[in-house]
Order: C-alpha cells, then sequence, then structure tokens
C-alpha cells in the first residue's frame, strides 16, 4: 500500500509491504551480530537479511544527503518505510 502527502513543507510517502515469501520466515528476530568465520557460512535467508539492511541503509544515506530522511519499522506482517523529502522552492 502507498500513501502520500505533504506535511511541514516535506513530500511524505507512507509504503507498507506485506510480508511474503521474499521475506523467509527465519529472518524474523535473528541475531545481528557479526558471524565469525567458525560459525560457518551463511544460509540464503541471512544472506537476504544482510542484502536487505544494507539496501536499506544505502537509501536512507540518499535521502539523508537530499535533505530528506528514511524511516522504516518491521512486524511479523510488514515492513512499513516512511519516506520524508523537502519540497522544492517555489519559482
Amino acid at each position: 500500500m502507498v500513501e502520500a502527502g505533504e506535511r511541514d513543507r516535506h513530500a511524505l510517502v507512507l509504503l507498507t509491504i506485506a510480508r511474503g515469501a521474499s521475506a523467509p520466515d527465519e529472518t524474523r528476530g535473528r541475531d545481528s551480530s557479526p558471524r565469525s568465520v567458525a560459525q560457518g557460512p551463511r544460509t540464503s535467508a541471512e544472506d537476504h537479511d544482510l542484502g536487505r539492511r544494507l539496501g536499506l541503509a544505502i537509501a536512507s544515506r540518499t535521502f539523508e544527503s537530499a535533505g530528506g530522511r528514511l524511516y522504516g519499522e518491521e512486524d511479523d506482517r510488514s515492513l512499513r518505510l516512511r519516506l520524508l523529502l523537502p519540497l522544492a522552492a517555489k519559482a
């Protein structure tokens, strides 16, 4: 679901992504601490989780460099992202 609006001279987009096959159950509640070599190779679920967190970190930095913000919340049912970007000055 996507909602859009304006608040405090910022464009606001709310994006809700329902959990499905692309978010394996085994990634929920996972400890995000670094793994040592002795713990063995990562599973595909761990790679998926790491890739998602890296992607969100990159997106967050991109929004911040444009004067905006990216907020995320996650639960067992969905991932909710709130995107804020400053509105362009009127000419």
